[in-house]
């Protein structure tokens, strides 16, 4: 049969329809196994002599065909009952995916090439002549094969698959909290992972059909597919093969471990194993091929439960063999496991797919001398990091010391043998061979039940302190010891701008993500002492790389007989295993794109003439000044705020173009820019080169190393020019007027394969935004006059009452925060909210932040910079509100000034102009950045975002065209107050959450698919009739919106085939805010968490 014609012919077939064809072809039932894996449906197929095939289907696909282009992460394994020599191994593999995985074959198609390859390969002294006895050979195959009790999942799929079964005869008998066991219909089955609500798999009791049950949890029955009451022999066999492995193994020294064919041994490697701070040259290094990561790769971090805890309940070594056969049944990209000892490293290094799949091993010291009697009294273990095919970098074990601020005092050698260690590994990227990330496992220290220790928030904060000097891109994983509740380690996290994966994929409030489960691990029951459901186990990303999550769950819900005497069933551990499948992406440079100065479109006509005679790229490029070119090719959150940071302390300028000059060597001819204008212009590329330096490395390389603002209007020699301008006077090329412009933002802009560059993003400069005025250029006459007649404008008089309140705040403050006053801190004052934003509001809100410098002198380190590093009591707080207050006090004009007692410092100021302002006090710590930086940028110093201010910036570099942002949120602001949906404390929604909401819409709305922006013009002309197409669609987009089960956010870090997991122990939806409407950075809070379900849904119909 051709390719064509299988396709053709499997398109008529149904899902369960191919999977009969399967089991007839394997001539088994068995060996087509079906199980939910996450949000796909996992097929595991059972091929002869210990081969396994896996991949997995997404059953809300349209086509439902098994196919090659219809399923995901296809992989043929090894087993550890395979007959094959290695060498046989791997040709059938090699043949597998060089040629099958190459063509686009149906899944059945694919098994029996597989199984013909296999029965070529087959050893003569392993073929038997004749088989007098199928049956009975067959039946003693399955008693002595080990055979894994079914599954609720497992049954359920059997079940909706196989159309021989009368659905409507099928009864689900389920475990109900309060009402013990209740029936329902298979038909009226709603799962947990389910719209609306549903009942996790976990509490199915038993299956009926025709009122008899056909398998039942409990009892162990499963008539269905003929396994009454079958119990493995998995356990006794690993038990056996325990004491064999521990004493033959050879592993001594903590390392990295690869496995050597021809010694048939684990053998050391040599790995570099001391890490130097990252720099700016480390870029340069190029990673070797055997140590990239794939750019899909499959990370699972896992604690497996040492046997030191309640070792007679535990039954350690009948566990740790369901946990090496998830291992082997997902075979990870990277696996960190925690809480390892001797005995399990023993178990695994005897696994054969281990070995097969050519894994690297890094082994702490602790694993190895927890096998020693004197360590075992104390409860040793430690970790492992295991990489699938990929040789680490270099690899360091970190000692996770527990003294604040400073480095553990060990007093002797067992202390010294004591201390836990952390694994940090460091890998390339196949996608960008010069960029790194590091890999870290770790295994925080446990407080205990003393609330009042810190062990795990110092031991945490000193491996951050350590990791900001060593790498600049890492994934921490592993288990924390701490849940979303322990409030000093979550003050820790949210001030050092980690991506919490979870946290990017699920809502807290639905899915809790709790991997230590008191309440339905079984394990977690025996060994927990609070019986609190904690989030302990993460994924804690920090990154300039791209990356999206394809895939995030958690594994090892299953129970399994441990003892069936006493029918005791467990989990494999008491911590669920946490896997996530990451794309991680390199930032790569592009031609296609760059950051620009583009003058106003009213200037154009003194340069586009030349342009258009003498410019070969007229129609390409737009008028630039170009400030960094080439720039990256993909324009992601980090890389826009970054830019917009930075612009902040820039504030608008104008520029000066006085004459022609060329270059010529390029055979370029450019207006130059007047001196001032210039140094301007080139400070601020100065800064940018401090943020990409890769790209204006490879732009000044172009240009000897130099920098020169020009903008380009020939690209010829001077004698073509001349030659092509005989009907032209030579003063044509003279530039007869000098061009003025302001420069009020910049611009990112990107060329494809079918369109010239365009604009895709213009960045604001300044602060503040200006005040949305009629006398702005930003935007055509008619939408203007509109807002005139509308009086949708903030009056001048309002607007400058604001602004002379703030600059008389500030001026204020550093009378006594000032550089004579501090040696090691600095001041700031920022506004945000409304006044940032350039939009009318009623109050001023306002942030009054200090900040630690480096470097500075400790000589001259005054009283009041000690009484601000000692932020760690409350009182130093109180003390600098308390200054603050007699500061503003002695103003003239200030009526009343009072310390607000809120979950944050406040202070509200009331004019006797009844402006009234809101100051918030943040006082930050010391981060480590680079000190060219600090000197000129305030915002871009702090690690953690400044209260309000962060929020605003990331709106503002989100939004693609800032000011018809400004627009459209007066409109919506004024729509929704006008009709009485507006303010939090009446249940709907407040200012930011409209900005929120306005901000997503212009960004869809100016997408390039949509709405492109050809050209500057097309915001300088955009028209009343353009301004209400977008409002239109601004009401369409919210009107139609699933806000029962969709949230709102800036960016989502899902991939788009990621479907949302709703769960079935959600909080009612009263109490979270009946509208997810979530800030833009972690923690992902609800902006509308007063909104219920009667105010959303007057919202929704006043849309």
């Amino acid at each position: 049969m051709t390719e064509e014609e299988s396709n053709n012919n499997s398109e008529l077939l149904s899902i369960d329809t191919q999977v009969k064809q399967l089991r007839t072809l394997l001539k088994s039932d068995k060996h087509v196994l079906i199980q939910e894996s996450g949000d796909f449906t996992l097929f595991s197929i059972k091929l002869n002599h210990g081969l396994n095939l896996q991949f997995l289907f997404d059953p809300l696909c349209d086509q439902k065909v098994l196919t090659k282009s219809n399923i995901y992460d296809l992989r043929l394994t090894k087993t550890n009952s395979c007959t094959f020599s290695n060498e046989i191994w791997l040709e059938i593999k090699a043949y597998f995916e060089n040629e099958l995985k190459q063509n686009q074959f149906t899944i059945y198609d694919l098994v029996q090439r597989l199984q013909d390859k296999i029965l070529v390969q087959v050893p003569t002294d392993m073929i038997k002549p004749d088989k007098p006895n199928t049956s009975s050979s067959h039946q003693q195959q399955e008693e002595t094969t080990p055979t894994k009790f079914r599954g609720a999942d497992a049954i359920f799929n059997r079940l909706l698959w196989d159309k021989t079964i009368d659905q409507t005869k099928i009864m689900i008998g389920y475990e109900d909290r309060f009402n013990g066991i209740q029936e329902i219909t298979f038909s009226q089955w709603k799962k947990g992972h389910d719209r609306g609500s549903g009942v996790p798999m976990h509490r199915v009791r038993y299956y009926k059909i025709n009122g008899q049950i056909v398998w039942d949890r409990m009892k162990k029955v499963d008539i269905l597919t003929r396994l009454e009451a079958i119990q493995t022999t998995v356990e006794d066999d690993q038990q056996k093969s325990l004491q064999t492995v521990t004493n033959t193994l050879t592993i001594l020294n903590e390392g990295v471990y690869k496995y050597d064919v021809e010694k048939a041994q684990w053998i050391i490697c040599s790995t570099q194993t001391l890490l130097k701070p990252m720099n700016e040259n480390d870029h340069d290094i190029i990673i070797p091929s055997e140590s990239l990561l794939p750019d899909r790769c499959h990370f699972l971090t896992w604690n497996i439960l040492s046997n030191y805890y309640h070792e007679a309940e535990i039954y350690s070594e009948k566990r740790y063999c369901y946990i090496l056969n998830a291992l082997r049944t997902l075979s990870p990209d990277i696996v960190c496991l925690q809480e390892v000892t001797y005995d399990f490293l023993g178990l695994l290094l005897n696994e054969v797919w281990l070995k097969n799949e050519n894994y690297y091993i890094s082994i702490t010291k602790n694993v190895l001398m927890s096998q020693d009697s004197k360590y075992k009294q104390q409860n040793y273990y430690g970790q492992l990091l295991l990489s699938k095919n990929i040789r680490p970098y270099s690899v360091q074990f970190l000692p996770l010391s527990i003294t604040e601020g400073k480095e553990e005092q060990i007093t002797n050698s067992l202390e010294m043998e004591m201390t836990k260690e952390v694994i940090l590994a460091r890998f390339g990227l196949k996608s960008s061979t010069n960029n790194t990330i590091d890999i870290v496992n770790l295994h925080l220290h446990n407080n205990g039940l003393n609330s009042l220790d810190d062990k795990c928030c110092n031991s945490l904060k000193n491996l951050l302190t350590t990791l900001k000097v060593l790498s600049d891109s890492f994934l921490l994983m592993g288990d924390f010891n701490f849940g979303d509740n322990d409030m000093k380690e979550q003050d820790l996290l949210s001030n050092q701008m980690l991506n919490d994966l979870w946290k990017d994929v699920y809502d807290l409030d639905e899915n809790p993500g709790y991997t230590f489960d008191p309440s339905r691990n079984l394990c977690a029951k025996i060994t927990s002492h609070t019986m609190i459901n904690r989030r302990e186990d993460r994924y804690l990303l920090k990154t300039k790389l791209n990356y999206d999550i394809e895939h995030l769950n958690m594994i090892g819900f299953e129970t399994y007989v441990v003892n069936r005497e006493d029918d005791v069933y467990l989990n494999p551990s008491d911590h669920y295993g946490l896997q996530c499948i990451l794309h991680l992406k390199g930032r790569k440079i592009s031609s296609k794109s760059a950051i620009v100065i583009i003058p106003p479109h009213h200037t154009w006509n003194e340069i586009q003439w030349i342009r258009e005679m003498y410019d070969p790229l007229y129609a390409q490029w737009p008028p630039t000044i170009n400030l960094v070119y080439p720039y990256y090719e993909e324009f992601d959150e980090k890389l826009l705020l970054e830019l917009r940071l930075l612009l902040t302390k820039q504030e608008p300028f104008q520029i000066d173009i006085n004459g022609l000059d060329c270059f010529q060597e390029q055979n370029i001819i450019y207006m130059k820019l007047a001196d001032k204008s210039k140094e301007l212009v080139q400070n601020i590329h100065e800064q940018l080169k401090q943020i990409y330096p890769d790209c204006c490395k490879k732009m000044n390389k172009e240009n000897d190393g130099k920098y020169t603002p020009h903008l380009t209007v020939a690209r010829c020699k001077q004698s073509t020019i001349q030659k092509n301008d005989n009907n032209r006077d030579n003063s044509a090329l003279v530039l007869n007027d000098q061009i003025h412009f302001l420069v009020n933002s910049v611009y990112l802009i990107r060329q494809t394969d079918d369109t010239p560059f365009h604009i895709e993003y213009q960045i604001p400069l300044g602060s503040t935004l200006e005040r949305l005025n009629y006398y702005q250029l930003n935007c055509d006459i008619s939408l203007r006059e509109f807002f005139h007649s509308e009086n949708l404008y903030e009056s001048e008089i309002s607007f400058g009452m604001k602004l002379e309140k703030f600059q008389r705040l500030n001026k204020c403050f550093k009378q006594i925060f000032s550089d004579i006053t501090l040696e090691r801190y600095k001041s700031d004052y920022y506004p945000y909210g409304s006044f940032r934003i350039g939009l009318n509001a009623a109050d001023l809100d306002t942030v009054f932040v200090l900040r630690e410098y480096q470097p500075y002198d400790k000589t001259r380190v005054t009283n009041l910079d000690r009484i601000i590093a000692n932020e760690q009591q409350i009182d130093s707080k109180l003390y600098i509100l308390q200054m603050l207050e007699q500061q503003i006090q002695t103003m003239d004009d200030v009526i009343e000034c009072r310390h607000i007692q809120a979950m944050y410092p406040l202070i509200s100021i009331l004019f006797k102009d009844n402006t009234r302002a809101e100051l918030f006090l943040d006082i930050k710590e010391k981060p480590v950045l680079n000190n060219q930086l600090l000197k000129n940028n305030g915002l871009m110093y702090f690690e953690d975002p400044v209260h309000g201010v962060h929020d605003i910036e990331r709106l503002l570099s989100y939004v693609r065209c800032p000011y018809i942002f400004q627009y459209l949120l007066t409109f919506v602001r004024q729509w929704s107050q006008s009709v009485g949906l507006y303010g939090q404390v009446y249940g709907y929604l407040g200012g930011y959450s409209y900005a929120v909401l306005v901000a997503i819409v212009c960004h869809e709305y100016f997408d390039e698919s949509r709405h492109c922006i050809q050209s500057l013009s097309d915001l300088e002309n955009f028209t009343l009739e353009n301004f209400f197409d977008l409002v239109r669609y601004f009401f369409d987009y919210y009107s139609k919106f699933d806000w029962s089960y969709e949230s709102v956010q800036l960016y989502s870090k899902r991939k788009t085939y990621y479907r949302r997991d709703t769960t079935l122990n959600n909080l009612d939806i009263n109490s979270r805010g009946a509208m997810k409407i979530l800030y833009p950075a972690s923690p992902l809070m609800n902006t509308a968490r007063n909104t219920t379900k009667t105010t959303r849904d007057l919202i929704v119909e006043g849309m």
